[in-house]
C-alpha cells in the first residue's frame, strides 16, 4: 500500500473534526466540567464526512490522574457523561451486562477485563427474586477474552450470553488507538454505536452494537495506544511517507508508554467507580 494513502488510525471521532470542517452530516459541542473538557458529537447522517457510525460520541479529556483527587473528578465527570448519554439514546434500563473487552495478560490491552473485575455484580442475588439489595440494580459482567485465547470470536461469546441473561443495555469497555502521543491514558470516549473489538489496531472481528446483540450498546474506552505511524506523522507533518518505503512495514506497529502498568491501574479505578455509582446510584457504600 503505498505509503501516501496510508491511514492514520484512531479511534476517536473528535480527532477526525479536526482535519473536516463542519457541515450538515454532524454536530460538535464542547463544554467544561470540573475542568475537564468534554465534546458532544452527533453524527446525523449514514454518509458522512467523518466516515463514522451515525449516532452519539462523547469524550472526556484530562491532563492529569495521578492523584486521588484528580481520579474522582474524572469518575464523577464520566459518571454525568454516560447519564446523559443515556438519556440522549432514550433508554432506561435496570438490567445490565458489562463486556470487560481485550487481552488481561497485554498490559494496554487489559483495561476492559480489569475493569470488569471491579464491577460489583448483584444479578445472582436478583435470580430467584427472594433478595432486596437496597440500593443496586441487576449487574452481570463478562471477560470473553480474545480469539488467540479462546479460539472463539468475542462477540458470538458476548451474543450467547445476551440472549441467555436478558439485559436492557450492553456496556462495552475497551482499549481503543488514538492519533496523538498527548492523548495517550488522557481521553475516554463514550459512544451509542457499539465497537469493534480490535479494529484501532486493524484486527478487525464481529461487531458488538444493537444490531447484533438485540439491546442498546454502550461504548466505553480509553485511548493505550498509538501507531508508529501516527508518530512519525506528528512529528514531521511535513514529511512526505512515500520517502519511507523502507519503513512502511513499522508503520502499522502501535505501541504505548512504559508507564502503561501504573497509568492502567489509574484508570481502571476512574473507569470502575464511574460504573459503579452510575448502576448502583443509591447504594451508600460506593
Amino acid at each position: 500500500m503505498p505509503l501516501k494513502n496510508f491511514e492514520i488510525r484512531t479511534d476517536f471521532a473528535d480527532e477526525w473534526i479536526l482535519n473536516h470542517q463542519e457541515d450538515d452530516s454532524f454536530t460538535h459541542h464542547i463544554m467544561q466540567k470540573e475542568g475537564i473538557d468534554l465534546h458532544f458529537i452527533q453524527i446525523l447522517k449514514e454518509e458522512n464526512s467523518l466516515h463514522k457510525q451515525k449516532g452519539i460520541y462523547v469524550t472526556l479529556a484530562y491532563e492529569k490522574m495521578d492523584d486521588r483527587e484528580a481520579r474522582l473528578k474524572i469518575a464523577s465527570t464520566l459518571q454525568f457523561c454516560i447519564r446523559e448519554l443515556l438519556e440522549k439514546m432514550e433508554v432506561t434500563p435496570h438490567k445490565f451486562l458489562v463486556v470487560g473487552l481485550g487481552n488481561r495478560m497485554v498490559a494496554s490491552d487489559a483495561l476492559g477485563p480489569l475493569v470488569a473485575n471491579e464491577i460489583m455484580v448483584t444479578a445472582h442475588f436478583y435470580k430467584d427474586g427472594s433478595f432486596d439489595m437496597k440500593g443496586t440494580q441487576e449487574v452481570a459482567a463478562i471477560v470473553p477474552g480474545v480469539m488467540g485465547q479462546t479460539g472463539i470470536e468475542s462477540g458470538e461469546i458476548v451474543k450467547s450470553i445476551v440472549d441467555t441473561y436478558g439485559p436492557e443495555l450492553v456496556i462495552v469497555v475497551d482499549a481503543l488507538a488514538t492519533g496523538s502521543t498527548a492523548r495517550i491514558n488522557r481521553v475516554i470516549q463514550l459512544n451509542s454505536v457499539g465497537i469493534i473489538p480490535g479494529s484501532g489496531v486493524g484486527n478487525h472481528r464481529m461487531k458488538l452494537d444493537e444490531e447484533t446483540l438485540g439491546v442498546p450498546v454502550l461504548s466505553l474506552g480509553v485511548a493505550t495506544v498509538i501507531s508508529v505511524a501516527a508518530i512519525v506523522k506528528e512529528c514531521v507533518p511535513q514529511l512526505d511517507f512515500e520517502q519511507l518505503q523502507e519503513a512502511h512495514p513499522f508503520f502499522h506497529l502501535v505501541v504505548t508508554p512504559k508507564s502503561i502498568d501504573v497509568e492502567m491501574k489509574q484508570l481502571c479505578e476512574i473507569l470502575a467507580l464511574a460504573l459503579n455509582r452510575f448502576l448502583h446510584p443509591d447504594f451508600d457504600k460506593l
